[in-house]
């Protein structure tokens, strides 16, 4: 076989030009020499996990930006590439094999740290024909492998100097098979395929049995002339049964065949043997094979090219009926000086780095790589996804708005690295192990906790966790596991609701409290605070005189208000900042609804009993909520001349959530979840002016949490308490003076598992790994508080100092403190 029975391989490179030291353009005409195209594969040992973008995305994006990335001309700008590596893509890790005319692998911009080259020449198979590979000979294949992975070396960029440039995957390497091929010169001629040998059939099907053994994109920046429309299937087959057979790689998965990557051809507006102006409406027949091989449409993609704006150039193949499989890319302009890709060529003998180096040229020969580049770089991001679903990606996100929606001249559009490399549509959560299997979206799964009983320790058992969510196509992305929580519990540092409390003589007790924010929530510690609805509450008690019977209702009042040292002693809500400290805290979660009850008395003893239903609210600020609770409390009281002792006990029943906590989406559903309580209360007299008291409180909740990725242990122990003493009448009539230490409801011990997926196969099936979750806070909030009420005039004035410790059970929140004045108006029958 001799070297001429390749003369109808044309390099698909419309323009090549040098550059000198004193000129930055490119010209001439249609390149003569013949030359290789460079391919490199993926290895699969270094690759990292893929992430959302990154919170300074948009200074990764500016800094990627730089001189080298200018280097190129305007086509990585074009494709969006500093998008793809401020989220990490490079390339790194993978190789992409050119088959082209050749490469100069000792080329700077192939150098590696330790001295190596990243671009290796596998198959030198040009050389069998005797053939002398000098430099111009590899100048083609040289440029196509720089324009995929010259590296970003940052060396000085010196203008009038020197030139520095990188490639669109600028840590990939290359493995290149040479070629030999024809120039490309002289008028349009397509190839007869009765032409075709036997050897040359078997040379090719040689070449490309080893290919995908040193990378999975191949780059073929080459082509037969003669549109795929002039030649039929059977035609084609009769002609290279040994290369069809071996591109259609028979016995491979969809996901692990390799991905070729074709120019599409620079036959348009040539003129053929006749005169005649050829009309290239589709790719050449290497290019267009997807469109008679329907076998080869998801690991084949033909490539046109456009100019610097952004438009089909005069000589590119259109994608005609490639539309499928085809996409446009930067090649440069065949007419304009100004107007094509920068890469590198073979070093001159004995020159310095400098404009020597590097050439402009123009064709589909270079758009080709700057797709196979950025196929490596979603092979670097997504390692796990298949190739066919890799080739898919890159196609559906290429940008296909304006011009690019004709399909005929552009396929699937523009090329679009930024849209490639970000997820597509919504993410999702997956509860199965197939991702064609169900999912949720990330907008509808959270979870969401109303109150402080968690604290932290939701946030903390989370913090260096990962999960995978997964887009619409099915790739993965990384997000942080705390992300899950819809809305952190925050500490109110003040109560602003005005409590007033009247007793009369005839047993009636009335107590209210109304919200006298007045506006302060527009400006003060949360941004939902101006939607927050009024807390109003009333209350209402009727203790006969005679018997003790006392009879109790309320309406968005705590039911513990009517229980415990509330009950028996002048400890008022308005008494403390947490104006239910003293009561059992799992109360909260049906505070706002309504509460009835009453006592029994025998003696010193009284039996309470009373019922509730509500919804959840933590403190007066809490926002309306799905959480909803009902329940029942039992007291008894037993009470000596100078002190009092009470034992309560109780259910809650908390519809969707458990102690606050609420699942949504792939996390499951919450059912209803039961907590049974007990509590002791106290108070002893100590001397004329001052009272003790003290209130203990301990909880079991059974969870219930189904059909979802977050499981809880069957038991929950949660605790409060809260004690002080104070004053009454100490330096005018009916004032009071106290000293108060709580701390609020706090899950002791519990433990729950997250599964969370970590990846994916090729095959889409889910990786999963199970988190412990330890969900006891890793602090204890304590709060110190004084007051001091007393009459003034006709008002009722109230000042009050407290401290925080670890506010919301959270060791890492700063602690707090804060000082109150107010003055009310008391009720008066």
């Amino acid at each position: 076989m001799q070297a001429n029975n390749f003369k109808r391989l044309l390099l698909t490179s419309a323009i090549a030009g040098s550059l000198s030291a004193c000129s930055s353009g490119g010209g001439g005409s249609k390149d003569s020499t013949p030359e290789l195209l460079p391919y490199s594969p993926p290895p699969y040992s270094s690759f990292t996990t893929q992430t959302k973008d990154p919170t300074n995305f948009a200074t990764r994006k500016s800094d990627a930006e730089d001189q080298e990335y200018d280097g190129m001309g305007y086509a990585l700008e074009m494709i969006n590439a500093s998008s793809a590596y401020a989220r990490g893509g490079t390339g790194k890790g993978v190789n992409v094999v050119v088959v082209d005319s050749g490469i100069d692998s000792t080329h700077i911009e192939f150098e590696k740290e330790n001295g190596s080259s990243k671009a290796v020449a596998v198959s030198n198979s040009y050389s069998i024909f005797g053939a002398v590979r000098d430099n111009n000979a590899i100048r083609h294949g040289t440029m196509v492998a720089g324009v995929i992975a010259a590296q970003k070396d940052g060396n000085p960029y010196v203008e009038g100097e020197s030139l520095n440039l990188h490639g669109v995957a600028y840590e990939a390497e290359i493995r290149a098979f040479e070629i030999p091929l024809g120039s490309g010169s002289g008028p349009y001629e397509p190839i007869d395929l009765a032409d075709i040998s036997i050897t040359e059939d078997q040379f090719f099907s040689d070449i490309f049995n080893n290919t995908d053994t040193h990378g999975e994109i191949i780059n073929m920046s080459f082509g037969y002339e003669g549109l795929i429309t002039n030649y039929t299937r059977s035609e084609i087959e009769a002609a290279f049964p040994q290369f069809i057979n071996t591109l259609k790689h028979t016995g491979e998965s969809a996901a692990d065949r390799p991905i070729y990557v074709l120019s599409a051809g620079n036959s348009h507006n040539d003129i053929d043997a006749f005169g005649n102006v050829v009309n290239a409406s589709s790719p050449n027949l290497l290019a267009g094979l997807p469109y008679r091989f329907s076998e080869f449409d998801d690991h084949m993609i033909a490539v046109v090219a456009v100019d610097k704006n952004g438009v089909i150039t005069s000589y590119s193949n259109r994608c005609g009926v490639a539309k499928s499989f085809c996409l446009a890319a930067p090649g440069g302009g065949a007419t304009a000086s100004d107007d094509f890709i920068l890469s590198t060529i073979p070093d001159p003998d004995g020159a310095d780095p400098n404009f020597d180096y590097y050439s402009g040229a123009a064709g589909t020969s270079f758009a080709a790589p700057l797709v196979s580049g950025a196929l490596a770089i979603l092979k670097q991001m997504f390692p796990t996804v298949g190739n066919d679903e890799i080739v898919d990606r890159l196609l559906d996100t290429a940008n296909d708005e304006g011009i690019y929606a004709d399909s005929n001249i552009y396929g699937h559009g523009l090329l679009d690295l930024n849209a490639a490399t970000a997820p597509v549509g919504v993410t999702s959560l997956t509860t199965t192990s197939n991702l064609n299997g169900p999912s949720a979206p990330m907008g509808s799964t959270s979870i969401t906790i109303t109150g402080g009983a968690l604290g932290d320790s939701l946030t903390n058992s989370l913090a260096a966790q990962n999960l995978t969510v997964f887009d619409s196509m099915g790739f993965p992305f990384q997000i942080a596991a705390s992300s899950l929580i819809a809305r952190p519990q925050w500490v109110p540092e003040t109560s602003n609701l005005s409590h007033q409390q009247l007793t009369s003589d005839s047993g009636w007790q009335i107590r209210s409290g109304r919200d006298i924010d007045n506006g302060y929530r527009d400006r003060n510690f949360h941004p939902d605070m101006k939607q927050l609805p009024s807390r109003d509450y009333f209350a209402m008690q009727f203790t006969d005189p005679n018997t003790g019977r006392e009879t109790f209702t309320g309406a968005r009042a705590n039911p513990g208000w009517f229980f415990g040292v509330y009950a028996n002693t002048n400890l008022q809500p308005a008494s403390t900042t947490r104006d239910d400290a003293f009561a059992a805290p799992w109360l909260q979660f049906a505070r706002q609804g309504w509460s009835s009850g009453g006592a029994l008395a025998s003696g010193k003893q009284k039996l309470r009993f009373g019922v509730f239903r509500g919804e959840a609210s933590w403190d007066q600020f809490s926002h309306d909520n799905t959480v909803e609770g009902h329940g029942a409390l039992i007291e008894w009281a037993h009470q000596w001349r100078d002190s009092g002792i009470s034992i309560q006990g109780g259910a809650l029943s908390e519809q969707q959530s458990f102690l606050g906590l609420q699942t949504q989406g792939a996390l499951g559903q919450n059912g209803s979840s039961n907590t049974w309580f007990s509590g002791l209360n106290a108070y002893w007299q100590m001397g004329t002016q001052w009272q003790g008291v003290l209130a203990l409180y301990g909880g079991v909740t059974n969870p219930q949490i189904q059909n979802g990725l977050l499981s809880v242990n069957d038991e929950l122990f949660s605790s409060s308490f809260a004690m002080g003493v104070s004053s009454r009448s100490m330096w005018q009539q009916g004032d009071q003076l106290g000293f108060y230490i709580s701390q609020p409801l706090r899950i002791e011990n519990g433990d729950a598992q997250l599964q969370v997926a970590t990846g994916r196969t090729v095959d889409r099936q889910v990786t999963y790994e199970q988190l412990g979750l330890n969900l006891e806070p890793t602090a204890r909030e304590v709060r110190v508080e004084m007051n001091y009420r007393f009459d003034m005039g006709m008002a009722r004035a109230s000042t009050s100092v407290h401290y925080v410790q670890n506010p919301g059970h959270n060791s890492q929140a700063d602690n707090d403190a804060a000082a109150t004045i107010s003055v009310s108006l008391p009720l008066r029958f």
